[in-house]
């Protein structure tokens, strides 16, 4: 038996860094095959999806575009295998290997952050690299003038702190490199302070990708000082 359904209206609206000057209403058609139309009444498939998620997302970031491709399955997680930079439309970079999956959407594909060296601006690109069933890891890329490089890579991190949390004008990175499960021990309760410290890992990323054990070794003395309230 075929089914019919209604026609629908797609609004394309999503959150981002950027303006969404450019957001627009698009008319969907499904019919009883499947098969998704681009307007009403055309015979064009839009193959721009992969069940319902777009095959290729972008977001543009002052005078860079950056464009992700290759949506590999699970679809439902927006994973993408593929990075390109763009500068006046002309690609100046691209990054891919068969095991990258960086977790983006239409619009927010990265976070980026702006440091002064030597009087020139530099701007860092962090992608979100899913790592399941282990934390993410974080990829970094930095732009020099109309130049792209790959910083690095952090270790998986499960991501709580995320930005410059000494003011010391560094961005951080950070968290546990693993889920902790609880145990038997005090310290292994997930109430306790100092659950999970033994994994607690902070980056800062500058030119290259360091731990910061300074800001490490903060946090775990503020957690042993909390033991004492906590009992």
């Amino acid at each position: 038996m075929k089914h019919f359904s209604f026609i629908i209206l797609l609004l394309a609206i999503l959150s981002c860094n950027t303006s969404n000057e450019n957001t627009v209403v698009k008319e969907i058609v499904k019919i009883e095959t499947d098969t998704i139309y681009v307007n009403k009444g055309s015979t064009t498939p839009d193959t721009s999806l992969i069940e319902g998620v777009p095959k290729v997302v972008k977001q543009n970031l002052s005078d860079i575009k950056i464009v992700l491709s290759k949506l590999s399955d699970p679809y439902e997680f927006h994973l993408y295998g593929k990075i390109e930079f763009f500068i006046n439309q002309k690609l100046i970079y691209t990054y891919e290997n068969e095991y990258l999956e960086i977790q983006a959407y239409q619009d927010n594909v990265c976070s980026y952050f702006e440091i002064l060296e030597n009087e020139i601006f530099s701007t860092f690109y962090i992608f979100r690299s899913n790592n399941r069933p282990e934390p993410n890891n974080f990829i970094v890329f930095k732009k020099v003038g109309k130049s792209i490089e790959k910083v690095g890579e952090t270790e998986t991190l499960t991501g709580e702190i995320y930005g410059d949390i000494d003011l010391d004008g560094i961005f951080e990175i950070g968290g546990f490199n693993r889920h902790c499960e609880p145990g038997v021990k005090e310290t292994e309760n997930p109430n306790h302070p100092l659950f999970c410290s033994d994994f607690l890992r902070v980056y800062e990323i500058t030119n290259t990708i360091e731990r910061d054990t300074i800001v490490e070794q903060t946090i775990l003395k503020r957690k042993k000082q909390r033991v004492l309230t906590h009992r």
